[in-house]
Parts: C-alpha cells; sequence; structure tokens
C-alpha cells in the first residue's frame, strides 16, 4: 500500500493521468507541497526515502533545488529522518501477534512439574528397599532397584556401568551380611528424574567361618533416579562414602 505524507522532501504534480511528475523548475517548488512516498506492508512497515546521489542530483524530485529556497539540504535530511524514527518506534509498539503468545505458553507449558507426594514417597521407598536386600544380602533385589545402564561411583573404586553393577553387589552380598540402615533425609527433582540424599549406618561381618563384625560404617550417598514408564523409580546414578578418614599408610 502507497501512503504520501506531506512534507518538504520532493515537489511533485499529478497529470491527467493520475501519476505524479516532477517539478524540475526551482520557482515552481515554492507553491508546491512536497510527497514522502511510504510503502507500507500489512507486518512491516518501511519507507522509501531518498539517498544522497538523489539529494545532489537536480534531476531527481529529491533534489534540494526542489525544496523551499528557505530550507538546506542538512534540514531535510533530518526531517525525513526523524519521521523515520517516529514510524520505527510505532512499530516497535505493537503488541505481541497470537503465534508469539501461544509460543510463549507453549514454553510455559514444557516446564517439567514438581514431584508429587506419591513420587517421594516412592522414592524413599526405594532407600528403604536397598537397606534390607543390603541387610539380607540379596543381590538380585539390589540389583532391581537401578536401571539397566545405572552407574556405581563407589569410594576408592572403580566406576560401574551396566553389567557391571550386577556383579559389583553380588560380590557385596557374597563377601558380607549384617544391618545395612539408610536414612533418606532429602528427595527433590521435576517430571522424571530426582536426587535422594542422605547417610547409612552398616555393622557388616565378613562370611567367613570365624569372622567377627567390622567396626560400624557410617557414611553418606547420593542418587540420581528416574522414574520408568509403568511408574516407578529405578537408581541411575549411585554414589557413597565413609565419613572415617583415610586409613594411615
Amino acid at each position: 500500500m502507497w501512503l504520501e505524507l506531506p512534507g518538504r522532501f520532493c515537489t511533485c504534480q499529478r497529470n491527467t493521468s493520475g501519476s505524479k511528475t516532477p517539478l524540475t523548475a526551482p520557482d515552481a517548488a515554492l507553491d508546491t507541497p512536497a510527497h514522502l512516498v511510504l510503502i507500507l506492508h500489512l507486518d512491516r512497515p518501511t519507507a522509501y526515502l531518498p539517498g544522497p546521489s538523489q539529494l545532489m542530483d537536480r534531476t531527481s524530485p529529491f533534489c534540494g533545488a526542489h525544496t523551499r529556497q528557505s530550507e538546506s539540504t542538512w534540514e531535510i535530511r533530518m526531517r525525513y529522518l526523524t519521521m523515520l524514527i517516529a514510524l520505527s518506534l510505532s512499530t516497535a509498539c505493537q503488541p505481541a501477534s497470537k503465534a508469539e503468545t501461544s509460543t510463549e505458553g507453549a514454553e510455559a507449558a514444557a516446564v517439567p512439574a514438581d514431584l508429587s507426594s506419591e513420587d517421594e514417597a516412592a522414592i524413599r521407598a526405594v532407600d528403604s528397599a536397598w537397606g534390607r536386600a543390603a541387610s539380607a544380602g540379596d543381590a538380585d533385589a539390589l540389583t532391581a532397584l537401578y536401571t539397566s545402564d545405572a552407574t556405581l561411583l563407589p569410594p576408592n573404586e572403580p566406576v560401574a556401568r551396566g553389567e557391571a553393577v550386577k556383579k559389583y553387589n553380588a560380590n557385596m552380598a557374597k563377601a558380607f551380611s549384617g544391618p545395612f540402615e539408610l536414612t533418606t533425609e532429602a528427595v527433590e527433582g521435576r517430571g522424571d528424574l530426582a536426587y535422594s540424599v542422605g547417610t547409612y549406618r552398616a555393622t557388616l561381618t565378613p562370611r567367613k567361618a570365624g569372622a567377627k563384625p567390622l567396626a560400624t560404617e557410617e557414611g553418606k550417598f547420593l542418587e540420581v533416579l528416574k522414574k520408568q514408564a509403568d511408574g516407578s523409580w529405578k537408581i541411575v546414578y549411585d554414589m557413597w562414602s565413609s565419613n572415617a578418614p583415610p586409613a594411615k599408610q
């Protein structure tokens, strides 16, 4: 859409066919209103403004010779620059489109929800089941609490992943017996990921004839759990360490 705004950028007259023809005679510019032609798109208004070469070319309808003698080319340029700035500000103040608003709403809806009370209870139940399985020396029950690609980060030992987790649990169950207590202190998370942090206390006895119980060990643990398709929670990362200082060598 074309829109003509009054101004002193050029002098034009309309002929009988309705088109505009620039006046080339400087004197005729004194009594003829000028026009600034704006090209308005539906979503992004822009303006067609003359360049420096057009302002200096006497054959151009934007030449300074076609403006009132009392105005300099610099004044003309400043006027259409001011109008362009005003037009840009009015465009920037337009309200957001429906598409932009709906996109912002979708992003807000995509934020994972906090854990429900049922989820927190289920995660605490995993820790309780871990303590019972470890105390009973049930390696299969321990391994069932982890995902198939879980990772263990035991103290002073290499990382164990996947099938190595099953082997680690089996070796521990064969080597020791005794009570293993976990105390879950905090559970936090969003969506299908959560973490559980707490402390443990274990009084283990080696599975050897005549073996005596070891000194009670106390420490802390940190688990990362993921909600499964059936709604259960399983451990994907598990790390722990003793509170006892390293043994002197």
